[in-house]
């Protein structure tokens, strides 16, 4: 699935972003709700966080400790779309607790339009990336349309997942 990493080392870390934004009115503090409706960042985080793919810092454990998957209820009957619509559902609820997760910048136009983007960055090792199966509902890739930043000794490549 990841055939674009064949060439680096096991323990090469690679930098996952995902960036969408919108146009938006921020005069009256809604800019980030309309961000959130409006763009598919969350669902694409949500998405990677569920497919199974072991990223560095391990976020989900994260939101278990924070107590933000508590009111999920795990049963075999379950499917792992179902949890993706959870857990996009509580990154939205919970945005601003979210920081570390998702970053949310605005770019004032005038005094009451300008364009607000969210941005979602994950990485992992090369080697979590190669022995990573697909999980119940992906039959693709969940990175697609993700940016990788892979370290080089010749600088940064970076450049857009697709299958």
């Amino acid at each position: 699935m990841f055939q674009q990493f064949e060439e680096f080392d096991e323990d090469q870390v690679v930098k996952f972003v995902y960036e969408d934004g919108c146009d938006v009115f921020h005069f009256n503090e809604t800019h980030v709700e309309t961000a959130l409706e409006e763009t598919d960042t969350v669902s694409r985080l949500s998405e990677a966080l569920v497919s199974g793919i072991a990223f560095e810092g391990n976020p989900l454990d994260d939101l278990r400790t924070e107590g933000l998957l508590d009111d999920y209820e795990r049963s075999d009957d379950r499917s792992f779309s179902e949890f993706r619509e959870y857990l996009t559902e509580t990154i939205n609820e919970n945005f601003y607790e979210m920081y570390n997760l998702i970053e949310e910048t605005t770019e004032k136009y005038d005094h009451k339009r300008g364009h607000t983007s969210l941005r979602a960055e994950l990485s992992a090792k090369v080697g979590d990336l190669r022995s990573m199966r697909p999980v119940g509902m992906f039959g693709g890739n969940p990175l697609n349309y993700w940016t990788a930043e892979v370290n080089t000794p010749k600088g940064t490549l970076s450049f857009t997942v697709k299958d």
